[in-house]
């Protein structure tokens, strides 16, 4: 914004930038000052690793816009570069390339070659997807985000917003931080203590509580149920849908050996509270690694209410409404959705913010007819409990309680067999792909 006091008219900006200006929704008034003032000339971005500067780990652009108030049908040029050059020489040869290619390419040509894709686009294309301009260069692909855009605009008869929604039904999203004043209080499964943090972990249960062990002194204590409450520690290695019978638990009331894992039992009440307000029937990952061994669901519910660290807590869900969601966050559409759209930290790792969530597509279950709502519960109940690989191997394997969430979406989406076919087809061996080369650019 300083730079844009200095340029003159028909002056130039060259930038590098955060990838996360092109996507998040403090950034807006950047790109809309950029497209109302500027002519943006090319956007740039690396594949081989995620940043230009030296040190930095999070996903860079290079931005170059000249100033002037140019026409809606002038052109900016989209490059994804496969290689980046390793010496002076072979960056005068890519940039001498892309200038070339600028001044012969039309309109929606696409060039390509071993070290960089180029597409170009119009004006009114970076104006009509100011909202999200990351679009642009989120997929190795390019056919991805236009697969995804075609079947968006054939199910929009069959879903809704997700904001839309939670206003329908008075619901809300709430975030859960795990403050330090507060740490201590979790009792997790074996499986999901992966951190210092995570002293206590479940070893059996009684009629009346739950016995839990220090994982580092070997002690055990004895905690009644009505001291604790339901929840998820971190949704990392938990690879079933349904959560009731491997939750974590949340000490939120003072008992006879409380000081063993908190300090001050005497915040427990405030404690308490705040789990309150967030125990939820539906729970949905906030920040993640799409590409990592522990990352095996989206989504989840749960028969009992429970709340989740780091993630989204979602109050006010209908009756069944929340294992018809827990599908199809978990399916192949917002899969896609999520990638396309996804504000990127740094490779495979992404974040969903509230904003993001409300405005993202969901099936409408007030559009469902009984029998599709039954196929879709009957798929529910048959792979509630199915342990699920991370998501990576579901899409490289065709995990067969994936297909079938797959299948049983986009036939109530309206897709008949041959339809369905060919869209995951598709679409698995290219989100394969596509996650495989965002793990690979946060070790370059």
């Amino acid at each position: 914004m300083l730079a844009d006091k200095f340029v003159e008219e028909d002056g130039k900006l060259a930038l590098v930038l955060p990838a996360t200006v092109l996507r998040v929704k403090s950034a807006f008034g950047i790109r809309k000052l950029l497209t109302e003032k500027y002519q943006m000339e090319h956007i740039i971005t690396a594949w081989e690793r995620a940043a230009f500067s030296e040190g930095a780990q999070f996903r860079e652009i290079l931005l170059i816009a000249r100033k002037t108030k140019a026409p809606d049908n002038s052109k900016c040029c989209i490059t994804s570069l496969k290689k980046l050059p390793t010496s002076i020489e072979e960056a005068r040869e890519s940039s001498e390339k892309i200038k070339m290619a600028t001044h012969s390419m039309s309109v929606g040509d696409i060039y390509f070659d071993d070290n960089m894709t180029l597409r170009m686009i119009t004006k009114k294309e970076l104006k009509e997807n100011l909202g999200n301009l990351y679009i642009l260069i989120s997929s190795t692909d390019l056919r991805i985000p236009a697969v995804l855009e075609q079947v968006t605009r054939k199910i929009l008869n069959k879903t809704m917003r997700f904001g839309d929604y939670l206003e329908r039904v008075k619901g809300q999203i709430l975030r859960f931080d795990y403050k330090p004043e507060f740490h201590g209080t979790f009792v997790v499964r074996e499986f999901r203590a992966i951190k210092k943090l995570d002293q206590w972990v479940v070893k059996e249960f009684t009629d009346e509580g739950v016995i839990v062990e220090n994982r580092f002194t070997r002690e055990t204590i004895k905690i009644p149920f009505k001291a604790l409450a339901l929840g998820l520690r971190r949704p990392s290695r938990t690879d079933k849908m349904k959560l009731t019978d491997i939750s974590d638990y949340i000490v939120i009331s003072n008992f006879e050996n409380s000081k063993k894992l908190v300090n001050d039992p005497q915040i427990l009440e405030k404690w308490k509270n705040y789990i309150n307000l967030r125990l939820s029937y539906l729970l949905i990952s906030r920040r993640f690694d799409i590409s990592a061994r522990g990352t095996n669901l989206l989504a989840f519910c749960s028969t009992k209410p429970m709340t989740g660290v780091d993630m989204w807590n979602v109050r006010g869900i209908l009756f069944d409404d929340d294992a018809i969601l827990t599908l199809w966050f978990n399916g192949i559409f917002n899969l896609t959705s999520l990638l396309v759209h996804r504000t990127e930290t740094r490779g495979a790792w992404m974040k969903i913010h509230e904003y993001m969530l409300k405005d993202s597509l969901m099936l409408d279950p007030s559009k469902l007819s009984i029998e599709e709502r039954n196929l879709l519960l009957e798929v529910f109940n048959k792979i509630k409990d199915v342990s699920f690989p991370c998501v990576l191997e579901q899409l490289r394997g065709r995990f067969w309680a994936r297909v079938e969430i797959d299948r049983a979406i986009l036939k109530v989406l309206g897709f008949n067999e041959q339809e369905t076919n060919q869209i995951l087809d598709y679409l698995y061996p290219a989100l394969t792909k596509e996650i495989e080369q965002l793990k690979t650019l946060m070790q370059g």
